[in-house]
């Protein structure tokens, strides 16, 4: 979706979701700390991309930025 915003910079809005699994493991023990191996969460991600004029001849952008991004809240998948 595309927007102008106040200050007049125009933006896409992009939205997408992902399956993943947080999980962080002990370094020393290899035992879970926090998460678990088999719960994977389903994830909204949004993204409001432009484009900066001044960064247009950026060989690896090509001039896009990425100027806000939200994770929407998970939930368990399995």
């Amino acid at each position: 979706m595309g927007k102008i915003l106040d200050n007049e910079l125009p933006v896409f809005v992009i939205q997408f979701n992902t399956q993943e699994v947080l999980m962080f493991r002990n370094v020393k023990t290899g035992e879970v700390a926090i998460g678990a191996e088999n719960k994977v969460e389903q994830c909204t991600y949004f993204a409001a991309v432009t484009r900066i004029e001044a960064e247009l001849d950026n060989e690896l952008t090509g001039g896009w930025k990425i100027i806000e991004m939200a994770r929407r809240s998970a939930r368990a998948y399995l």
